[in-house]
């Protein structure tokens, strides 16, 4: 199992558009710490070619759009996924 798997599993059984977590309900869901990385706006790249992490979000159908400042993440689903 992947280390961003449970965040993966997590949003795929949500139905909202948009789910909106902090960096210590991702951490919750991890049962570890995200990166000191993570507070940077790059760290939530949307881009197919992204590291590990975004494949988490997008292969569950959302993009990340990180508030790095408020310490929390809006997920919104894609075009794509919406059904």
């Amino acid at each position: 199992m992947a280390k961003y798997d449970p965040l993966g599993r997590y949003l795929r059984r949500q139905s909202a558009s948009e789910v909106a977590l902090t960096f210590a309900e991702i951490e919750n869901l991890l049962t570890a710490f995200l990166p000191k990385s993570a507070r940077h706006l790059d760290w939530w790249s949307n881009e197919a070619a992204s590291p590990v992490q975004s494949r988490a979000w997008m292969d569950a159908g959302y993009i990340a759009l990180p508030e790095v400042a408020r310490e929390r993440v809006v997920f919104r689903k894609t075009a794509s996924a919406v059904r």
